[in-house]
């Protein structure tokens, strides 16, 4: 069976992500930084972390299945065919709304969070930090720590 099946949040919380439902307490907890990127910049920067950190270690979430009808209609309206393709790849339930992150997920959730369609946020947790946006193309990052942001500093 293929596709992209959901991974409940426990899983995050065992592997050590850094879960926060306020940006603000993100700020006010992690040490952080807030990167301005184009969107090829944004996907890149993921797919580097995405390496860092190995495919288990990485993490997304994707709230498509919170939407109403109609908002989940007018958000396929806007994908492309290739977008779409992804999209029905994605097994989605309302309840879970976290998912493992690939490098197709990574194009596909980069360029929606850049066009501000629907928004997600990138969890990495052999490195632990985690990648909020989009605040106008600035996508706050906060790291657990002084060390592991040093871990990503050739990306900042």
């Amino acid at each position: 069976m293929g596709g992209i099946y959901p991974v409940p949040e426990r899983i995050l919380r065992e592997k050590g992500a850094l879960l926060f439902p306020e940006i603000e307490e993100g700020f006010s907890r992690y040490e952080h930084v807030v990167l301005e990127r184009t969107e090829p910049e944004y996907r890149h920067m993921l797919e580097v972390m995405l390496q860092i950190n190995g495919r288990t270690e990485a993490y997304c979430d994707f709230y498509y299945g919170r939407l109403s009808r109609e908002e989940q209609r007018g958000f396929r309206q806007s994908l492309s065919e290739e977008q779409l393709t992804i999209l029905m790849n994605i097994h989605v339930r309302k309840e879970e709304v976290y998912y493992p992150l690939t490098r197709p997920m990574i194009r596909f959730l980069s360029d929606i969070t850049a066009r501000e369609i629907l928004f997600s946020t990138f969890y990495f947790t052999r490195f632990p930090c985690t990648v909020w946006g989009n605040y106008e193309l600035r996508y706050p990052v906060f790291f657990k720590n002084k060390r592991t942001k040093f871990q990503y500093c050739d990306l900042l």
